[in-house]
């Protein structure tokens, strides 16, 4: 996955340079560690997101915070920021409270914008939704194909990441099979967004992004096998993984064994009998299993003693 990741980084960072990189395959990595649970051989507990896996990995490549003078490079949002990923090297000094009240105008300008769009011709409506990066589309009642298509399509301006506007899909309560189809070609993750795709939709995301598998909640045999093909450890997200497809994890790597929920008892056997270390991988592993590494450690014993 790491050529692969950086691959992906280079197409899709904000900023092209040396620091915009290092930012994007960090937070590339971040996402695939806390979807296998690890970074190097530590495991985390079910519970890690990606920002925790983000900042642990940070700490482990040394970093212990990052500050953005203003180029927008940690968040475009917040230009000018600094983020602490080791709170044990800084000293706090003071604590300030950045009281910002949400403005009684937000639920008033939500109105408007409703109405608005109500009273906007379709040339109109694709301006705004241009002028607010797709997201305007969340006040057009049963917006066309072609907003939809324009929606998942924009961008902030020219220089700006393609796919912030793709994610505005999840405004859009019944986008069409080709706005789904528009929105995972230029962002796989908004697979997320869409209620039941169907299986060329979710076949198109794993072959590109095979960790999306963990966003389709009813992926089909066949996306299940394109994903563990591409990235075996992705089993870890697939519920009752057929005996096919845990063969498929193993014979890439037996250690993917770790990967896999409650594996049958071949594949146990067939792993252990070459690696009887990882059964420390098998939370739940066969009496019959236990057994024979037991015998395993006595025979090594018994050799031991002569």
């Amino acid at each position: 996955m790491k050529n692969h990741t950086v691959r992906k980084a280079s197409d899709r960072a904000a900023r092209t340079y040396s620091g915009g990189q290092f930012w994007n395959i960090t937070r590339l990595l971040g996402i695939e560690f806390a979807h296998k649970k690890m970074v190097g051989d530590n495991l985390y507990s079910s519970g890690t997101g990606k920002v925790v896996a983000w900042t642990s990995l940070f700490r482990k490549l040394g970093y212990s915070g990052f500050v953005d003078y203003g180029d927008g490079l940690i968040h475009q949002s917040e230009k000018m920021q600094a983020v602490i990923v080791d709170f044990k090297s800084i000293k706090i000094l003071e604590k300030i409270k950045n009281y910002v009240p949400v403005p009684s105008s937000d639920v008033d300008e939500k109105l408007a914008n409703i109405k608005l769009a109500r009273e906007l011709s379709e040339k109109e409506l694709l301006k705004k939704i241009k002028e607010y990066n797709g997201s305007f589309i969340q006040y057009i009642k049963n917006p066309s194909e072609k907003l939809q298509l324009a929606a998942v399509r924009s961008t902030i301006n020219k220089s700006e990441i393609a796919y912030i506007g793709a994610k505005s899909i999840k405004y859009i309560r019944n986008p069409t099979e080709k706005v789904q189809i528009e929105a995972v070609k230029i962002d796989p993750d908004t697979i997320k967004y869409i209620k039941n795709p169907s299986e060329e939709i979710q076949k198109m995301v794993v072959q590109k992004e095979p960790y999306n598998i963990s966003h389709i909640q009813n992926p089909s045999e066949e996306t299940k096998l394109i994903a563990v093909q591409n990235c075996p450890s992705c089993i870890v997200s697939i519920k009752n993984p057929s005996i096919q497809l845990q063969e498929l994890a193993i014979q890439k790597d037996p250690y993917n064994i770790k990967y896999i929920q409650n594996p049958d008892f071949s594949i146990q056997k067939q792993v252990i009998e070459k690696h009887p270390e990882y059964i420390q991988y098998i939370k739940q592993p066969d009496p019959r299993i236990l057994a024979y590494v037991q015998q395993k450690i006595d025979s090594m014993k018994y050799k031991g003693a002569k």
